[in-house]
């Protein structure tokens, strides 16, 4: 009897490209596809998939959403998120989320099909954290989470979570030209570049 994929990303040639992987072996079979967070959880309900190929940006839901809502049932899918973000930023964390294995979007099919097949047998598959000397290299200046105010630690955490700016906003009742506002600020703060340089500060700081 094959395996059963689910594949939740908002991109549909991304789907389709998994698809067509996934299609490869004869003991795998895609029984559904997610343009969303909302849909990811639903399908994985409905449908009961061995296996869900879970990306970290998704509208509605963000992929660290959808892991812990999937994470508080008492039966869900083994999970692996597939995503552009870099390893090093996020793996620990949707390690700590429920997740079993973490692929990159520029993994080849053979990669691809290994992780499904290593996870699918009941292991967990994360790439190799960085060596101690490339992480000196690497890290920033040490700054403090006491540099935040408290809104601005929220908005923080929406942007680590992967959500878009909209729903933080919504969450926050604020609008999301004051959510951009925010991020420009945390940026200058904390002396980052770029989103996958917040989720590190987040990391570090015990944020998430």
């Amino acid at each position: 009897m094959p395996y059963t994929i689910l594949i939740a990303d908002d991109h549909w040639v991304v789907r389709q490209a998994l698809r067509t992987v996934v299609a490869s072996q004869p003991d795998l079979i895609v029984v559904g596809e997610a343009a969303d967070g909302f849909q990811a959880v639903e399908l994985s309900d409905t449908l009961k998939p061995d296996l869900l190929l879970l990306d970290i940006s998704l509208p509605g839901l963000s992929g660290m959403q959808v892991l812990e809502q999937l994470n508080a049932r008492a039966a869900s899918p083994s999970v692996i998120v597939f995503t552009m973000h870099p390893a090093d930023q996020y793996a620990r964390h949707v390690r700590s989320l429920g997740a079993k294995g973490f692929l990159s979007k520029d993994s080849d099919a053979e990669t691809i099909l290994n992780t499904l097949n290593r996870v699918l047998q009941g292991n967990s598959v994360f790439p190799l954290p960085p060596s101690p000397e490339k992480t000196r290299r690497k890290q920033a200046p040490r700054r403090t989470v006491d540099l935040l105010s408290k809104r601005e630690e929220e908005v923080l955490r929406g942007l680590v979570c992967g959500e878009r700016n909209a729903a933080i906003a919504e969450h926050l009742g604020i609008s999301s030209k004051t959510i951009s506002t925010y991020r420009r600020r945390l940026f200058v703060k904390l002396n980052v570049e770029n989103n996958a340089e917040l989720v590190a500060f987040a990391t570090r700081s015990g944020l998430i």
